[in-house]
């Protein structure tokens, strides 16, 4: 596993596409925590997990072996503060 693999929550939204895009032009790896893998643009370029931030177990995965990580602090399209923050 890469150990500079950089991991992004909200990256189908509009800030987390843009911290995506920076990092993939300053060539690193990229991984994408969604809770729906098809809104996810660029996908040959990424690895995406599907998780939810407010059910840690689906985390797991994810967060293996990163370097850092893009954490969005909401939990839902109504943008409700996280229960598990």
């Amino acid at each position: 596993m890469n150990d500079d693999t950089f991991l992004i929550t909200g990256g189908t939204g509009t800030i987390g596409k843009q911290v995506i895009k920076a990092l993939l032009k300053a060539n690193q790896t990229v991984r994408v925590l969604t809770r729906d893998a098809s809104k996810v643009q660029v996908q040959d370029k990424l690895t995406v997990f599907e998780g939810d931030l407010n059910d840690p177990e689906t985390l797991k995965d994810a967060v293996k072996g990163i370097k850092g990580i893009h954490l969005i602090s909401f939990g839902d399209e109504n943008y409700t503060p996280l229960a598990t923050g």
